[in-house]
This record gives structure tokens, C-alpha cells and sequence, in this order.
């Protein structure tokens, strides 16, 4: 990434609620142009540490700086240039999508044409429906509609897709990503990871209040599973005490159903173990349909915490 300044600065912020910690001493520089992504499970943290930076929570303790602002005493300045689309918000229920867009632009005395932001949020075939008659995942596209009429320099969106289905979670996506290309900034929680890798320049994870990993998604899959499964087909049954002779393999199985057996092999090195198995040195029937799977952020969780997302143990 090109030399850039920080869009958001956060130096040891901690948010405790009485006894409990919510946020513990993060300390977090944001890129002015870049998406982020505050990754994690549900009681992670995560909105908490997108609403102390927009300043709809004060730290314990701790500063927060968006641009050359104090994200708590300069909040006027801050409103002028952020985005806010929040998990929950009230929208006037009796209000068209068009009128409620329109009404929200008004605030503003810059910003693109509000009609604009109709099809960009796909909601060309409800501009004329009442918000009432919504449906969740629509609502939800409306506030991100919301949060950018006013053209802001850094978006803020927590959850974005959790309502959504997979076409409108695709499509909102893609809007995302043009907002970022307009050089301006995303910051996304979210606790899909599929999301994360799709959308992310850089991620952090956050458990338990606190930030357990922070890089680009490639970074942290090298990082922490940098090894990749090979799986291919044979039609007869694979020979495993050859396979478990490659040096860079870690585990090997294999199972057989319809008269195929599927091998899997867990390696350190997927081109060596490719290149072994096409040298024709050692024979396994005929085999196809050849796939080398990576890790991905789901695995990284799980090797840091021992847990998956759902909270569940390995």
C-alpha cells in the first residue's frame, strides 16, 4: 500500500461497563483509503469499538483520532466527513425510500443526487414502497443508503450483510468496493470471513474484548495455516503409506462412497505434493478431478482461539 495518513487512530482504548470489559487497550492505526475489517463472534467487541470511534460511546480510557480530530470533543467537525450505518437504527416508517433519501440529503448541502444512491443499494424496485413494508434485509440497504448522502470520507458499517441474502449481500459488495475506489475509507465489522477476504485490505480479529491478530487476510492464513489440503479422486484405494512417506505431508485420510475412494492430504508444501503424485512414479489407479483448498480466516479463528465462530470448541 502507497504512503498514506491515518484515517483512524486509536491509542489504548478501553470501554468497560461496570465489571465488564467490553474493549481492552486497543491500539489501532486505520489507513486513510483502505477497507477495514474488525472481524469476530458476536460479543467480540466489535460494535463497541466502530461506536467509540464515531463517538456514540466514550472510552474508560484511551484517545481516538479521525484525521486530525479528537473523536470526542471535536464530534462536530467528525459528523461533516463520516458515514454511519448502525446493526439497528429508527427510520421514519410512513416515508417512502425515495422520500426518506431525500429527506436525509436535505441535511446536507453536498453530497451525490440521493436517486443516485437507489440503484447503487439495489433498491430500484422499492424506491416507491413505504419503509413500513420493508423487509430487514431491505431496511438495511436503505441505512447504507443513508449513511452515504452525505458523500462521506470514511464509511462506517457494522453488519452490514447479516440480513441480506446472497445476491444482495453480492451487490452490496460490489458498491462497497467502488466507494473505496473514489479513495475514500470502509471500516466493516463483521463476523463472516468469507465477507472479510472478499471485501478487506487489512483485518483485525477481536475475542473477548481484545485484538488477537491484525494483517491483510493472505498474511494471516500464511501465518497461522500455511499448510493447504490436496484432494483428488481414485477409483481404486489410494496407497497411504506412500502418500504419508512425503515429507511435507502432515496428515493424510481417505473415505470411500459410489465406488470412489477421496483422498485428502494436509501438506506444507501443495506443489511438491502435486508434482509427486502426476511423476507417474507410484501407481493409484485413475484419479481426477485434482483440488488444492486453502485456509482461510474461519481456520485462522479457530487456530488462535481453539473455537469457531459460532463459539463452538474444536
Amino acid at each position: 500500500m502507497e504512503q498514506t495518513r491515518a484515517a483512524v487512530n486509536l491509542q489504548e482504548v478501553t470501554k468497560r461497563y461496570g465489571s465488564v470489559t467490553s474493549v481492552e487497550n486497543l491500539t489501532l492505526r486505520i489507513e486513510e483509503g483502505e477497507i477495514f475489517g474488525i472481524l469476530g463472534p458476536n460479543g467480540a467487541g466489535k460494535t463497541t469499538t466502530l461506536e467509540s470511534i464515531v463517538g456514540m460511546r466514550n472510552p474508560t480510557s484511551g484517545t481516538i483520532r479521525i484525521f486530525e480530530w479528537d473523536a470526542q470533543s471535536d464530534r462536530k467537525a467528525i459528523k461533516k466527513i463520516i458515514g454511519v450505518q448502525p446493526q439497528e437504527a429508527s427510520l421514519l416508517p410512513h416515508l417512502t425510500v425515495k422520500e426518506t433519501l431525500k429527506l436525509f440529503s436535505s441535511f446536507y448541502g453536498h453530497g451525490p443526487d440521493y436517486r443516485e444512491l437507489i440503484p447503487l443499494t439495489g433498491l430500484e424496485d422499492k424506491a416507491d414502497t413505504l419503509v413500513k413494508n420493508l423487509s430487514g434485509g431491505q431496511k438495511q440497504r436503505v441505512l447504507i443508503a443513508v449513511a452515504l448522502v452525505s458523500d462521506p470520507k470514511i464509511l462506517f458499517l457494522d453488519e452490514p450483510t447479516s440480513s441480506l441474502d446472497p445476491r444482495a449481500r453480492r451487490d452490496l459488495w460490489e458498491a462497497i468496493l467502488a466507494f473505496r475506489k473514489r479513495k475514500r475509507t470502509v471500516v466493516l465489522t463483521t463476523h463472516s470471513m468469507e465477507e472479510a477476504e472478499a471485501l478487506c485490505n487489512r483485518v483485525a480479529i477481536m475475542n473477548q474484548g481484545r485484538m488477537i491478530a491484525l494483517g491483510t487476510p493472505d498474511e494471516l492464513i500464511h501465518t497461522y495455516c500455511s499448510e493447504k489440503i490436496v484432494q483428488f479422486y481414485t477409483e481404486d484405494e489410494c496407497d497411504m503409506k506412500w502418500v504419508e512417506s512425503f515429507p511435507e505431508i502432515s496428515s493424510a485420510d481417505q473415505d470411500r462412497a459410489s465406488g470412489r475412494t477421496r483422498v485428502s492430504l494436509v501438506s506444507t508444501n501443495s506443489d511438491a505434493t502435486v508434482a509427486r503424485l502426476c511423476s507417474g512414479q507410484f501407481h493409484i489407479g485413475s484419479w481426477m478431478h485434482l483440488l488444492i483448498k486453502r485456509g482461510n480466516l474461519e481456520d485462522v479463528f479457530l487456530e488462535l482461539t481453539g473455537k469457531s465462530l459460532t463459539g463452538e470448541g474444536a
